[in-house]
């Protein structure tokens, strides 16, 4: 084989070998994945040197972010922007002006000039919509309000950062900053027009064969990568608005399925090539450097949790959506290395930056992971934070009777549950973290509240000296584990069903507690084994029994 390929394959090779041993490891010790790539890049770069010449892994790693961004125009859907409410993007809006102007004053207090300035409160203004949306899915948390929140910040902020990236490169010719915005804007205009015209009829034969519709949707992101290299824009740019053209077609949610493994390919590269890049910077920026790293994970959590408490929201879920964006964006490293190509940032500070944005990326997803606990020690300091509130937002609804059944999750089992149990109705409260579900039952008059049933503040407001029933249906064992913990010390004779999707998790629930353990995927099974017996045995008729099952589905009403 020719050496010049050679090479290159042996660099990834070494890349994936090692970073796969380091994640496999840590995963062991129960620690996240992201800090493992960037551990092993940092191994392979400056601690064991094995990866010398990073060029073509540095080629791969911006197509990772290309990627990124192009999924990240795939959220970006004229339907979901129509969702997201008024106070989220005025809390968006506040955040990145408020921290911009903080970065950008702090940054000419320490001698930077103009533009440097200028990058450096853009770098210090946006959170990571990588870490963020990845944490959320992992934990099942996109639904809930403090999610949806995040979500809408990291949407505006997206939204700054491709106008920075459009005009930032011209800034020094101010007469020639109104060229990529038009650019950006007519690229735009050509891919909502083709979005709604000549690119759903494409789609709609793609969409029958997967290969094609993958192979079609990866064509229509890299003509608009090579149409923004030609117009002279960020391929970052090309990205993402090939992929928020994509996002109009009832056909997204497929082409996110294909392309994530994909994109997890780029992104593991991405977050390697980030710790290779780590590099000694003079020690006399050591303060600097912690002064910005308290910026972005305490200050910047801290804007978005008072201006949440302004905007009536609670101080849990003000402060899970600030803690969820305590830390620098991947936009912030495209940005830094704009401006170290343009010669506005040296080697030295570019450096600076990535070790920031890397510092700042493992202190969030640890933070992140406990959040829960963080907030129980500083509850006392924040709660009062509420009486700050022009209006409460409210997410509850308690019908004056007295509460002896619990249920934790109202959307398809609970929502069961609740349609068996409605002549129990008066008498249950239901407990969910999705705001639609809560709204949805607030108008059917059903007593619930919004929160999750990790949630103290939720529990102590629970009268469980009357409760006699406590049903969860979310299948979180840890959470469930709390939850008996919880109920029986304070109750132990409240019956307590608990959710679980393990097996193996059942023996370790009933020790702690549990009167009943719902394993859906079995009960299901055995549900269907049962037909399939009466139908095999002649005592049935399928057309029947498929007759009443619908018949069935029809009288069930599913909330939120």
């Amino acid at each position: 084989m020719d050496a010049i390929f050679l090479l290159p394959i042996i660099q990834l090779s070494v890349v994936f070998i090692f970073t796969g041993i380091v994640a496999f490891l840590l995963k062991l010790l129960k620690q996240p994945l992201i800090p493992a790539y960037i551990l092993a890049g940092i191994l392979l770069g400056p601690v064991f040197q094995l990866i010398k010449d990073a060029e073509f892994i540095s080629l791969l790693s911006e197509l990772g972010i290309a990627f990124l961004l192009f999924f990240a125009g795939l959220e970006f859907s004229f339907e979901k922007i129509k969702k997201i409410s008024i106070p989220a993007i005025i809390i968006g809006f506040l955040q990145v002006s408020a921290s911009f102007i903080l970065g950008f004053y702090l940054a000419g207090w320490l001698n930077f000039g103009f533009l440097p300035a200028v990058y450096i409160g853009l770098i210090l203004a946006f959170s990571s919509t990588l870490i963020a949306v990845k944490i959320f899915s992992d934990r099942r948390e996109l639904d809930t309000l403090h999610g949806r929140i995040s979500i809408a910040i990291l949407l505006l902020q997206d939204l700054f950062a491709v106008w920075a990236l459009a005009i930032l490169p011209e800034a020094q010719n101010p007469w020639a900053m109104g060229y990529p915005l038009l650019a950006t804007f007519a690229l735009i205009f050509i891919i909502v027009f083709a979005s709604k015209y000549s690119l759903p009829p494409v789609f709609r034969y793609a969409a029958q064969f997967p290969e094609l519709l993958f192979l079609t949707a990866m064509s229509v992101c890299f003509a608009y990568i090579f149409a923004a290299e030609v117009l002279g824009l960020s391929i970052a740019i090309g990205a993402f608005v090939a992929g928020m053209g994509l996002a109009q077609l009832p056909y997204s949610r497929e082409i996110s399925g294909l392309i994530r493994p994909l994109r997890d390919f780029f992104i593991v590269l991405f977050f390697v090539f980030l710790g290779m890049q780590l590099a000694p910077f003079n020690p006399g920026l050591l303060w600097v450097f912690f002064l910005f790293l308290f910026i972005s994970i305490f200050i910047k959590p801290f804007i978005i949790f008072f201006f949440s408490s302004i905007l009536g929201y609670e101080a849990r879920t003000g402060f899970f959506s600030g803690i969820s964006l305590g830390q620098l964006s991947e936009f912030s490293l495209i940005l830094a290395t704009q401006a170290f190509l343009s010669g506005i940032f040296s080697q030295e500070f570019f450096s600076f930056v990535v070790l920031l944005t890397v510092t700042s990326m493992l202190v969030s997803t640890y933070a992140i992971h406990h959040k829960s606990g963080v907030y129980g020690k500083l509850s006392r300091i924040l709660r009062p934070f509420e009486k700050l509130a022009i209006k409460k937002v409210k997410y509850s609804y308690q019908a004056r009777s007295e509460k002896k059944i619990v249920i934790f999750g109202c959307h398809r089992m609970g929502s069961i549950f609740l349609n068996r149990l409605k002549k129990s109705l008066r008498s249950i409260i239901v407990v969910d973290h999705n705001p639609e579900v809560i709204e949805s039952l607030m108008k059917e008059k059903v007593s619930c509240i919004y929160g999750d049933m990790e949630n103290p503040e939720i529990l102590e407001s629970l009268d469980l000296s009357q409760i006699k029933l406590i049903i969860s249906t979310v299948p979180d064992d840890d959470a469930n584990a709390f939850l008996i913990r919880y109920v029986k010390a304070r109750n132990p004779e409240i019956k307590i069903f608990v959710t679980s999707d393990h097996l193996k998790q059942v023996p370790k629930l009933y020790e702690l507690g549990a009167d009943y353990v719902i394993l859906p995927h079995f009960l299901s099974g055995e549900s269907v084994a049962r037909i399939i017996r009466a139908v095999l045995s002649g005592k049935k008729e399928l057309s029947d029994i498929r007759y009443r099952h619908v018949e069935h589905l029809k009288k069930i009403k599913v909330y939120g």
